[in-house]
């Protein structure tokens, strides 16, 4: 796949197409299946076609199999996270009586910015210790493979592990969904 620089401009095109395609979509699925669920089944799927992707030969089409399955699956649960900040907000409202919107988004915010800083140093890290060479043309088998695995592999255990977590610690979704409206409900003073 060498110098096909293309790729990230498609890939991009792929991601915003796909977000323009699930979103207005999204809060049927969620209402017809629940938000854990599709949560969950997007973690699984985006594994699934990164793992896929990663066991292909190295190809352009194991790109486009990642960038259009994968990252459609990762497309529905990272548009559904805004549900689940949501629903913690109406949750610690029922628990503690308390609005408190700004804390909790500023706290999810504070994490989505902390955890962002993370990859990207994850990134570099990586890199460096598979060997890139940026004044290289070509780069050696040996780091060729290693960008495949922390492109493809890694994500599927990071997927794979999300899934795990939120099925055995996400909890808000057995409440009842007239206790979470109640709790949406504007607050008379």
């Amino acid at each position: 796949m060498g110098g096909a620089v293309w790729i990230i401009s498609v890939t991009a095109v792929i991601q915003v197409t796909l977000t323009f395609i699930l979103a207005p979509m999204i809060g049927k699925l969620a209402a017809r299946f629940g938000t854990k669920k599709i949560m969950m089944t997007g973690f699984a799927g985006a594994a699934t076609a990164a793992l896929a992707s990663f066991l292909l030969p190295t190809s352009v089409v194991g790109m486009f199999v990642y960038y259009t399955v994968g990252v459609a699956f990762t497309t529905l649960s990272n548009i559904l996270i805004w549900a689940n900040v949501a629903d913690c907000i109406d949750y610690n409202y029922e628990i503690s009586g308390q609005r408190q919107e700004g804390i909790i988004y500023s706290s999810y915010s504070f994490m989505r910015k902390m955890g962002q800083a993370i990859a990207g140093f994850m990134a570099g890290m990586g890199l460096s210790l598979i060997g890139y060479d940026a004044t290289l043309d070509v780069q050696s088998d040996t780091t060729l493979f290693g960008i495949k695995v922390i492109m493809f592999l890694l994500p599927a255990i990071v997927q794979t592990i999300c899934f795990f977590l939120y099925k055995f610690m996400w909890n808000l979704d057995s409440r009842q969904p007239d206790v979470i409206d109640a709790a949406a409900e504007p607050v008379t003073v």
